[in-house]
């Protein structure tokens, strides 16, 4: 009789245990896709084919696949210590393991900030682009894509502080869409501040402040408004699959839409802030979540592959970019070169001599 209440209690242990694994695989498979469309917005695939359709696709459709990251990367945080916020501790690991990442890929990717120096012909025009970059490592990131990591590590710290001080969830998403509303002011919906232009005074003041922080593609003004989401969605309930795929392709075409609109009108500054991105993220997050559990070996490597191609992707765009190449060839092949660096990195990292490698992953 104990024997078989022990086989069954096992039985079910196991069965709990493979479901909080495979739970999320829905997620590393989103975040490959979205490693993806990264490499897309960075290679223009469709640039010689139709400008049109180029556009819609990298400066539209593509745009989703950051804020995935941020939104899904605080719903994977705070969900996995419910109902209870995560420790200091855990926060505190976690922020050191985005600066050990923000640190060893801006190492990777300094030597063309070095060319450039060397590029500028002289010392003092040498120590100017060293200035700037600087500047940038603290702002936004030394090198360009790489602003992801150190605008996560201050949404995550902003988020998790207001959570830790009591701050109820509504109130905390009021505050990050009313940054994030700010933010679209420097991004694609600049047009709005052309009127400013009228007042000397104020739109001096409002330039310094831009040459200052550089962009509104940072941590408190984009990436809180994302991480807030992310936070909620872990306390929220889970829709159902049609509800949440069809408000993800409602989102999606309002952003196809919205893109278009603010194209025609011609106010873009930038185009990494969108008003549709934020109910998109969120559905895509909750689509991802509905997606039935599957091997949680293959969700690793997908996990283990959305990181590496967005890391190591620019490093092959930098070569394939000087070749005289046709957009559909030069994307594939940025892809192809991107995924066989990858696949080296991760059979690398699993020798006892390349260890070292997993800490860039």
């Amino acid at each position: 009789m104990f024997w078989h209440i022990h086989v069954i209690a096992v039985f079910f242990y196991c069965q709990v245990v493979c479901m909080k694994r495979t739970d999320y695989c829905g997620i590393d498979a989103v975040k490959l896709l979205c490693a993806l469309l990264i490499v897309c917005i960075h290679t223009e695939p469709f640039s010689a084919v139709n400008g049109t359709l180029n556009s819609l696709v990298v400066n539209g459709v593509c745009r989703v696949a950051v804020p995935f990251f941020f939104v899904s990367s605080a719903f994977l945080f705070f969900d996995r210590t419910a109902p209870t916020l995560p420790s200091r501790a855990a926060f505190s690991r976690y922020i050191v393991r985005l600066l050990t990442l923000y640190g060893i890929w801006s190492a990777v990717y300094f030597p063309f900030t070095v060319a450039e120096m060397v590029r500028s012909g002289s010392v003092g025009g040498a120590l100017s682009v060293f200035g700037v970059w600087l500047k940038n490592m603290f702002f936004s990131a030394g090198y360009g894509f790489l602003w992801y990591l150190p605008a996560s590590i201050v949404a995550m710290c902003l988020v998790y502080f207001l959570r830790k001080r009591g701050v109820p969830l509504r109130v905390m998403l009021t505050v990050a869409f009313l940054l994030y509303g700010v933010g679209l002011l420097g991004q694609s919906y600049f047009g709005l501040l052309r009127p400013l232009t009228q007042c000397p005074p104020l739109w001096t003041a409002l330039r310094a402040v831009g040459r200052v922080i550089g962009t509104t593609r940072n941590g408190v003004f984009e990436g809180m408004a994302f991480a807030a989401i992310g936070c909620a969605a872990s306390a929220a309930k889970l829709p159902t699959v049609r509800r949440a795929l069809v408000g993800f392709l409602l989102s999606l075409l309002l952003l196809i839409c919205e893109s278009a609109l603010l194209g025609r009108l011609g106010w873009k500054r930038g185009y990494d802030m969108y008003l549709s991105l934020l109910p998109c993220a969120y559905f895509l997050l909750q689509t991802a979540r509905c997606i039935p559990p599957f091997s949680e070996r293959i969700a690793v490597h997908m996990r283990q592959y959305s990181t590496l191609i967005y890391f190591l992707h620019m490093l092959p765009v930098a070569l394939v970019s000087t070749l005289p190449l046709h957009s559909l060839v030069g994307s594939a092949l940025v892809l192809a070169l991107t995924l066989a660096a990858s696949t080296a990195v991760l059979h690398l990292s699993g020798t006892r001599r390349f260890a070292f490698l997993k800490t860039i992953y």
